[in-house]
């Protein structure tokens, strides 16, 4: 997965924790321990209340930023890590999902009709449409003559297979 277009995940999203991650530390050095905090507070009091500040040398900011597992029973966070598992999955199988090259992406928005679109190529020949549809009306993606295949959506239903529902996104992928 060593690539320069990874995204950065934190702590549990790849399941949907619902604890925050918190900024916490533990330095051996008291002094470097009160400058830390002193300056994590000067960086964010503009824009906390005094009393939601979380002290980064509390234990309180490290225990309320543990790894709630027991979400993972839960179908709904389940299906969020079933999500990034496929991702994975298909970004280790299709080239022009991990090539990175961004000579051969394009992405296309259109703010009226709401909705984003973007193309990846790779040499080899395949190539992968990802059509983000944010308005509630489903829409059809222009797509070309290859044998498109439906590689994931977001949608718990879909209509057609190149039919991408309101509020939602679909992974199309060919090969050449």
């Amino acid at each position: 997965l060593c690539s320069p277009c990874l995204p950065l995940l934190f702590m549990g999203e790849e399941f949907a924790e619902t604890n925050p991650f918190l900024y916490f530390t533990s330095h051996g050095d008291p002094g470097l321990s009160q400058l830390v905090s002193e300056g994590r507070w000067k960086e964010f009091e503009e824009f906390t209340v005094a009393g939601d500040f979380v002290d980064p040398r509390a234990p309180e900011a490290f225990e309320r930023s543990k790894i709630s597992w027991n979400l993972l029973n839960d179908s709904r966070h389940r299906a969020v890590l079933n999500l990034y598992c496929e991702l994975i999955r298909l970004r280790k199988r299709w080239r022009c999902l991990h090539n990175g090259r961004k000579d051969l992406t394009r992405v296309e928005i259109d703010d009226a009709a709401k909705w984003l679109r973007m193309d990846r190529a790779d040499p080899s020949g395949c190539r992968a449409v990802l059509f983000c549809n944010f308005s509630d009306s489903d829409r059809a993606p222009d797509l070309d003559d290859r044998k498109w295949q439906l590689a994931l959506s977001t949608a718990p239903s879909l209509g057609g297979s190149h039919t991408v529902p309101g509020c939602s996104a679909s992974l199309y992928l060919a090969n050449a």
